[in-house]
């Protein structure tokens, strides 16, 4: 079988994970990437259950990701009663706003009146001294 070389960075911390794992097998890590990719793409029993571990990590992985979706859809119907409950204040505090003007308004006109009534007119300060 011809081969063509493969090339490609990875993150240290991953390749000495990678490395130990090799080295625990006794081969090298070209030899561990070799037969890991060989087994996700030809279904090599020789990989020591690679693929097995790889299609764990996905169904670990979709599990999560569908965990993770429940969690943002429940986020977003929380997000929005919380704007609807908002939106409900925020007329309560026009409401509250207006009625406190017109008791304002109300309030100083009975004052007004109140004044008017303790007020003595000309004719009744002329006679009344």
């Amino acid at each position: 079988m011809s081969m063509k070389v493969l090339s490609f960075k990875i993150p240290i911390v991953l390749y000495e994970q990678i490395k130990t794992h090799a080295n625990s097998r006794g081969i090298t890590v070209s030899e561990l990437a070799r037969m890991q990719l060989t087994d996700v793409y030809e279904g090599n029993p020789e990989t020591d259950g690679g693929k097995s571990e790889i299609d764990d990590r996905l169904t670990n992985v979709s599990e999560a990701n569908a965990v993770l979706k429940a969690q943002v859809a429940g986020l977003e119907s929380e997000l929005v009663i919380k704007n609807e409950q908002i939106s409900e204040l925020h007329q309560l505090l026009a409401i509250q706003s207006k009625t406190t003007g017109q008791l304002t308004e109300q309030l100083e006109a009975v004052k007004e009146l109140e004044d008017m009534r303790q007020r003595r007119s000309w004719w009744g300060r002329l006679f009344h001294k």
